[in-house]
Order: C-alpha cells, then structure tokens, then sequence
C-alpha cells in the first residue's frame, strides 16, 4: 500500500494500519460486494479510521434505482434465472427479492441490492456515526456520508 491511496485486496484491510485512515471514499465497488463481504469490511474499517474520519461510500438499492430508471429494469436482474425473475411480478417483490438475495451466488458483474436500510445498520452496528444516509447526489445509488 501507499501512504496516501491505498487498494486493498481483501476485506481485512491488512495492508493499512491501525487507526491511521482521515478520509475513506468508494465509488462502484461495494455495489459488487455482497452484504456478508460488505459487513466484514466495514467491521475492519472502522479499526483503520481515526476518530472523526469521514466516509463517503455507494452502494445499490434497489428502490432508489427502480425509482429513478424504471425503463432499466431489465438491468437489474441480469445474470438471475428465470425462476427468480418469475418471483419478481411487482416492483415491491422485485425489491424485497433483491434485497434477501444480497448474499447469494456470485456472477460476473454481478450487483448486490444491499439496501439502504441494511447499509445505514451495518455502519451503526459498528459504531459509525450517520451523517447523511444518502447525499442525494447520484440518481440511481446512495451515497451515504459517515464518522467514526
């Protein structure tokens, strides 16, 4: 790792110390993480941040995107098969079925539909602070600003 940009390849962040991060930013990425991957990178994040940190990080939602691009519909299913897809008659149960599969199989490009309300718990559960739950400045995904 450099000291000043650092990408890391796994989520125990063992390439940065120990309470040593002022800022941490991450656009595109945890959107291709699945929840379980999410939580154990935010778990070990927060022992990398020095008090105050700010984070800026997106993710997927489901509802935010459906509500935004409905004509892009199709996109968010891309790679499920088709029973799945059949579970998903109604907008609601496209998201709820996204959002409980958000720990399932692994497919190339694959986005995983956390959900803003499981994101928001993950970063509280590990005693982040919230300090806007989505900046509201990408139209599709949220882009939640966070402290330790």
């Amino acid at each position: 790792c450099s000291s000043d940009l650092h990408q890391v390849y796994d989520f125990s962040l063992s390439c940065i110390p120990d309470n040593s991060l002022d800022y941490v930013f991450s656009y595109d990425v945890f959107c291709h993480i699945s929840l379980s991957g999410q939580k154990e990178y935010i778990t070990n994040l927060y022992k990398k941040c020095k008090q105050g940190c700010k984070l800026l990080i997106m993710y997927a939602d489901p509802k935010k995107y459906l509500n935004n691009e409905p004509e892009n519909i199709v996109n968010m299913t891309l790679g499920y098969s088709e029973e799945f897809i059949k579970k998903c008659n109604t907008h609601d149960s496209l998201i709820q079925n996204l959002i409980d599969d958000s720990d399932g199989e692994v497919m190339a490009g694959r986005w995983y539909w956390v959900g803003i309300e499981n994101f928001i718990d993950m970063c509280e559960s590990n005693n982040f602070t919230i300090l806007s739950k989505d900046l509201d400045i990408d139209k599709t995904n949220p882009i939640t600003l966070f402290e330790k």
